[in-house]
């Protein structure tokens, strides 16, 4: 099953889970820090699994840091916040706001006493703009020698160049002029 997780101000992650597991199983998500997990506007118990809860496919969860008081109104009125997080999945949405944020940012770079005040707003503990960086607990241990795999041909080398970097190693297959096709982008 998929279920949204929406960090608010922060971002909304797509997560994949099993159903018949605790609530307390999306603290995966968030290694450094407590979370304290909503639904339709309740506040859910972490021993309990999501289909207690009748969470389905695609519904969307709120995560709010447990050692803040954050009380917002719009955590818990599930409606309103829901709909902000559809205009965030709808592509012509998407656009739209994009256009509105454009907007406002061209104005307020007119007002350059407006901007100084939000940029210094941003600067402060009260209201950050960017979300704390969580170093990733994945360590990678040092290769022992230079890797011996080939490197594969760069897209935009014409086709004599192709022929030239064709390799018949056990890793590579040997390239054939149509193997490329320009028209699809990935």
């Amino acid at each position: 099953m998929i279920l949204y997780v929406c960090v608010p101000t922060v971002c909304i992650k797509q997560v994949r889970i099993n159903p018949h597991l605790p609530i307390s199983s999306l603290n995966k998500l968030f290694p450094h820090s407590q979370k304290i997990y909503l639904y339709q506007g309740i506040t859910l118990v972490p021993h309990l699994t999501f289909e207690n809860y009748c969470i389905s496919e695609g519904q969307n969860i709120i995560a709010t840091d447990a050692s803040s008081n954050n009380t917002d109104w719009s955590y818990h009125n599930y409606e309103s916040y829901s709909d902000k997080i559809q205009i965030a999945f709808d592509d012509k949405m998407k656009l739209e706001s994009a256009k509105m944020r454009d907007i406002q940012l061209s104005r307020l770079e007119t007002k350059p006493t407006a901007f100084r005040k939000l940029s210094q707003l941003s600067l402060s503990k009260e209201y950050p703009v960017l979300a704390p960086v969580n170093n990733s607990s994945n360590t990678y241990s040092k290769p022992s020698a230079p890797s011996s795999i080939p490197l594969p041909a760069f897209w935009g080398q014409s086709s004599n160049n192709l022929k030239k970097a064709r390799t018949s190693g056990p890793l590579l297959s040997p390239l054939e002029e149509n193997d490329f096709d320009v028209s699809k982008r990935i």
